[in-house]
This record gives C-alpha cells, sequence and structure tokens, in this order.
C-alpha cells in the first residue's frame, strides 16, 4: 500500500510473479512520493493494469500520473463508474478539469479480473457513487473496498451526486454475505482478520442514518 496522503486515495500494488496491479490512482498529487514508494515495490513498466473502484477525483485524478509512471498499463472500471466520468457528474475528475482517461476494459457485477493464479471478483457496490465497485479475492477472502467501507465500521459518504445511501446498505448486506477477513479501504488503514466484523458494525452504524 501507498498511503494516500491529505485526501488523495490509498494506491494498492498486487504482483504476482514479474506481473503486477495497481488499485485506484489517488488525486494527481505528490507525484514524486507516488513515483518513489512505486518502484519500492516494482519495477513501473510490470504494471500492466490499473483498477479503478469509483469514479470520485481522488481516486481518477491522478491515472494521467500513474500511466506516465507505469507505461504498459492499462485502465479498468466498472461500466457505471466510466458513465459517470463522461458525463462529468460531481465529484469525479473530469467534473473537476480532467480529461476523459483512456479506459481499455470495462467491468460489471460478476467479472473476474486475473492476475496470474489470483482472482479478482468485481463486486457492484453502488451507495456512495453509482459506479462504485468492490474487488474480492475468494482464496485470501480479501476486499479491496473503495470507499464503500473503512475500518472501524465507517462507511463512504452518500452526499454527492450519486450517493444514495439505501444503495449502500444494499451493497453492505451483499459484502456481508461473503467470507471476508481482510479489507484494504480507499482511505486510512486496513482490517487484518477482522473484515466481517468491521462490515457487521459498519452495517449497524448506517442504521441510525436512515
Amino acid at each position: 500500500m501507498i498511503p494516500g496522503r491529505g485526501i488523495n486515495s490509498n494506491i494498492y500494488i498486487l504482483t504476482e510473479g514479474e506481473q503486477a496491479f495497481i488499485v485506484d490512482a489517488g488525486m494527481g498529487t505528490h507525484y514524486d512520493y507516488i513515483k518513489d514508494n512505486l518502484r519500492r515495490y516494482v519495477h513501473p513498466d510490470a504494471v500492466t493494469c490499473i483498477i479503478i473502484t469509483h469514479e470520485h477525483f481522488d481516486h481518477t485524478g491522478g491515472i494521467d500520473n500513474l500511466i506516465e509512471i507505469c507505461p504498459n498499463a492499462q485502465v479498468c472500471m466498472h461500466k457505471q463508474c466510466m458513465y459517470a466520468l463522461e458525463q462529468k457528474i460531481t465529484g469525479t475528475s473530469t467534473a473537476m478539469g480532467k480529461s476523459m482517461p483512456a479506459v481499455h476494459r470495462i467491468v460489471n457485477n460478476g467479472d473476474i479480473i486475473e492476475l496470474g493464479s489470483s482472482q479478482l471478483e468485481v463486486l457492484s457496490t453502488p451507495g456512495h457513487s453509482i459506479g462504485s465497485m468492490c474487488l474480492y479475492d475468494k482464496k485470501t477472502e480479501t476486499l479491496f473496498s473503495g470507499d464503500t467501507v473503512f475500518s472501524n465500521g465507517d462507511v463512504g459518504r452518500t452526499d454527492l451526486e450519486g450517493g444514495d445511501i439505501t444503495e449502500l446498505v444494499k451493497s453492505l448486506q451483499k459484502l456481508m454475505k461473503l467470507n471476508i477477513k481482510n479489507i484494504y479501504p480507499g482511505h486510512g488503514p486496513s482490517v487484518i482478520g477482522e473484515g466481517k466484523h468491521n462490515l457487521t458494525l459498519a452495517y449497524k452504524n448506517i442504521q441510525y442514518c436512515l
């Protein structure tokens, strides 16, 4: 993990053998910090895919910077995420003046993204935004949760355009049906070994907002 500075999202580096994927791109600031930390873990040329968990600028604004650092990387996102960027929905990087990134792969709920022998299942989890998705590794019971759920039972805000608290509740219910030990969220610390408990706490907390 490259921890996000300020409101930048965390950036995750997934490796298997000589291949590497990145999850989320930050907002495009702290370029040298990201470049130097990335090179600590992997050669930039080994990165072949940048997976975006949702459309908000703090996760998508840095796509062009990462492509500059990792020239072999292609961009992957949910179809609703791409739609939100195309429509310049409030809170997206395109609404804030960034150009539309080139998207090489569009995924939907249930699709599998393969990294070597590892498989990441795409889970559509709208609520924080219309294009929110999580990535689930069944083998390790690990969830890359974007801004759907954080540590300490916190959840993503729903007051921006495209947010919907009712949809977020449904998304949490969906995640609670899975065996999840570890959660790597879009911001803040990870949850190791207590993923199920953290999801239950998040679900209880959100009931107070309904």
